[in-house]
């Protein structure tokens, strides 16, 4: 994967992570029981490895559908 992308996607998940986790506090009036994973459903087995490498867990019988528990966020 191309060090540019690489960096990009980087940075959104970590930006995404924080919004995640300050809304699964209860955040903006959301109960914390509201958002307890991040799902992903990735097209190709390059991305699917650098969501495993940010500790995404791959579901058995789904080969590229991913998450990560609020739990690792945190």
């Amino acid at each position: 994967m191309e060090l540019r992308r690489v960096l990009v996607l980087t940075v959104l998940l970590v930006l995404v992570s924080a919004r995640v986790l300050v809304c699964s506090r209860g955040a903006g009036g959301l109960s914390p029981e509201i958002i307890s994973v991040v799902l992903v459903d990735e097209s190709n087995e390059q991305a699917k490895g650098f969501y495993l490498h940010h500790a995404f867990v791959e579901p058995l019988g789904h080969d590229l559908d991913l998450f990560l528990p609020i739990e690792t966020i945190e």
